[in-house]
């Protein structure tokens, strides 16, 4: 049995980064656009054979987004915004959720249900306000000179602008209540989280040293 040979050189092997989940990369890296794909609305007409048509990708509506120069080959500023906006409220409920559970009293299944409703009660907003902002954008890119003026507004926003655009969605800042507070920087207040505070409270009142005393 003939030995294998040495395997590739690390060196010599080119990482490149993957393309965002709802990005097509196409053409030449000089040229290339992106086809941002967002779902359709559901559809009425369809029956209830045919399964749930929410969310689906067979007619997705196709963005073609150019880059501003021959040197950005990236998404647009508002896709980028648009998807960093999806990420961002992803993580934000994961720290809700895990605030909650951790400020959890008992662990009955009464206590389990109030959190979970307490959750949808606290993270639904924001998460309808996300999904609307995607659905504006959606229906206002690439179609006519609504697109087009969009486009154009977006890409020559000057940056004291996009900061006021973006001041409203950095101010929430939540951390995780059962661990150490990361000291808040910037002079942006941060906004106070119902359920980071509620967490932030047991947190320390389990480092207090007659509640470290008694548990030992």
């Amino acid at each position: 049995m003939d030995a294998q040979g040495p395997g590739p050189n690390l060196q010599d092997i080119q990482l490149q980064s993957p393309p965002l989940a709802d990005e097509k990369p196409i053409g030449s890296p000089e040229t290339q656009v992106y086809e941002v794909i967002s779902p359709t609305e559901p559809n009425d007409s369809q029956d209830d054979s045919g399964g749930d048509s929410e969310g689906e990708f067979d007619k997705a509506e196709l963005h073609t987004i150019h880059p501003q120069n021959d040197d950005a080959t990236g998404p647009h500023p508002p896709t980028l915004f648009r998807i960093s906006k999806r990420a961002v409220t992803a993580m934000h409920d994961a720290l809700a959720l895990a605030n909650l559970l951790y400020a959890m009293p008992t662990e009955t299944d009464q206590d389990v249900s109030k959190v979970f409703e307490e959750y949808q009660k606290v993270r639904l907003p924001a998460v309808m306000e996300a999904f609307n902002y995607s659905q504006g954008i959606s229906k206002i890119l690439g179609r006519g000179i609504f697109g087009a003026i969009y486009l154009y507004v977006m890409t020559h926003m000057p940056t004291w602008l996009w900061r006021i655009v973006l001041a409203n969605t950095v101010k929430f800042r939540p951390q995780v209540g059962c661990l150490k507070a990361i000291e808040v920087m910037g002079n942006l207040k941060q906004a106070v989280t119902l359920s980071g505070q509620k967490a932030r409270v047991i947190y320390e009142e389990r480092l207090r040293p007659e509640h470290t005393a008694a548990s030992i």
